[in-house]
């Protein structure tokens, strides 16, 4: 499963999310980028901005780790001292290193020691997120569980999707609704969609806003509804399109029946443009 790719959709539809993590601080108005940083000729992933109309309020540069890496500390300053030269903010800033598991940090380098007792790096491991009742929380253990059987959390799931309802907006009731569809999806691969579909009640592929936006401006007609058959070029348009839908490169590759690093290449490229 491709867990980055889910917190990533995660913040950018939940960006109040951060602030639970953080403890209680206010991000809901935030906006979660991808930002350029042309001294490292690559892109952060992970930058939060606050509303223009909030100049005080902080920006947090956020790393995600699944696996062990001795470099994330320098990796994490060193794009975010870039970003701050290059874009020149003028504001207050945090970094954020959120781990699996604190079993995976190895420590925090001694020439970065000072920016984590000074409140400048704060450390979050999702094994270790305390009992709290958020759709946001409770979905990232979800995200982070180890589950072979799909039953074994679908009570769960189905109380996360209760509690989307309750959410003001109806735009974002169905973008929350989408984003436990496509973390279901994601986790369970092998899986059918129709198998899915009678576990969990999942909405329909042709029923989401990427689905809907996508065939009014007719990038789809002759992919999906032709079963994904078709040229090669028709094929690589169609890849951006079932990854922002919630399928998983692997499931796309499968589908279409493309090489998995031919998949995973031209979403790297799409979403980085």
């Amino acid at each position: 499963m491709k867990s980055d790719s889910l917190f990533y959709q995660m913040f950018q539809k939940l960006p109040e999310l951060l602030g639970q993590l953080l403890g209680d601080i206010a991000t809901e108005n935030y906006t979660f980028h991808s930002v350029e940083v042309k001294g490292l000729a690559r892109r952060i992933d992970g930058v939060f901005l606050p509303p223009t109309d909030k100049a005080q309020n902080p920006l947090y540069f956020v790393e995600i780790q699944f696996q062990a890496d001795e470099q994330l500390y320098e990796r994490l300053f060193t794009e975010t001292f870039l970003y701050l030269g290059q874009y020149r903010p003028q504001k207050l800033w945090y970094c954020v290193a959120l781990w699996s598991s604190q079993t995976l940090d190895k420590g925090i380098p001694p020439h970065y020691q000072r920016l984590y007792e000074t409140g400048f790096l704060k450390i979050i491991y999702l094994d270790q997120l305390p009992n709290r009742m958020t759709l946001g929380i409770d979905l990232l253990r979800i995200i982070k569980a180890e589950v072979k059987n799909p039953l074994e959390i679908r009570a769960e799931i189905l109380n996360l999707r209760q509690m989307a309802q309750q959410l003001p907006s109806e735009t974002k009731i169905k973008d929350i609704i989408e984003l436990i569809d496509n973390v279901i999806l994601c986790k369970f691969p092998q899986l059918t969609r129709e198998e899915l579909k009678t576990m969990f009640d999942l909405v329909e592929i042709q029923q989401t806003r990427v689905y809907q936006d996508a065939r009014q401006e007719g990038k789809l007609e002759g992919k999906l509804e032709g079963k994904l058959e078709g040229r090669l070029e028709g094929k690589l348009e169609a890849v951006p399109l079932l990854f922002q839908a919630g399928l998983s490169p692997e499931v796309i590759a499968q589908k279409l029946g493309l090489n998995l690093s031919l998949v995973e290449q031209v979403i790297h490229t799409k979403t980085a443009n």
